[in-house]
């Protein structure tokens, strides 16, 4: 196995990958290829955007990659995207993947932190708590759909 910066020539099988990835449980989502590289060039091209890609058998498995934000003392980086072929997990590609990415951020980058979102009570958020991330007692994470928002500031007015 091989890890490496993700580069561009990387896209169509990084959404291969996350298609594949997304589609299946526990999360189930209807991705197609398109949605993904929709999805995936904006964060990719980002000047602060770092990634990786595990290589098996010549071809992208998984893939870890975010934006570099800065901080008062240390940066901080929000992973945006990690992923790995379900049908090689469980192999210790993730943890290669989250290693290599991580100890190059700190490094190269001065990163001091890490946050992400993910699924309350999933198989990820287990993952994500073998290597030290926890809920944050600081930070909620809120949503609205923008048509419900709109519907508010026009009631309001």
């Amino acid at each position: 196995m091989i890890i490496r910066p993700i580069d561009e020539s990387d896209v169509e099988e990084i959404s291969q990958v996350f298609v594949a990835c997304f589609s299946a449980p526990p999360w189930n989502e209807a991705w197609t290829a398109e949605a993904a590289r929709a999805c995936i060039c904006p964060k990719l091209q980002a000047q602060s955007s770092r990634g990786y890609v595990a290589i098996h058998n010549n071809s992208v498995v998984g893939a870890a990659f975010g934006q570099i934000e800065g901080g008062l003392n240390k940066n901080k980086f929000q992973l945006q995207e990690f992923f790995v072929l379900p049908s090689v997990q469980r192999q210790g590609i993730g943890k290669k993947l989250f290693s290599t990415l991580f100890s190059e951020l700190a490094a190269s980058e001065n990163v001091g932190s890490i946050y992400l979102l993910t699924s309350r009570s999933s198989p990820a958020q287990d993952f994500y708590e073998k290597f030290g991330f926890s809920i944050s007692q600081k930070i909620v994470v809120m949503g609205a759909a923008v048509n419900s928002i709109n519907e508010i500031l026009q009631n309001n007015q």
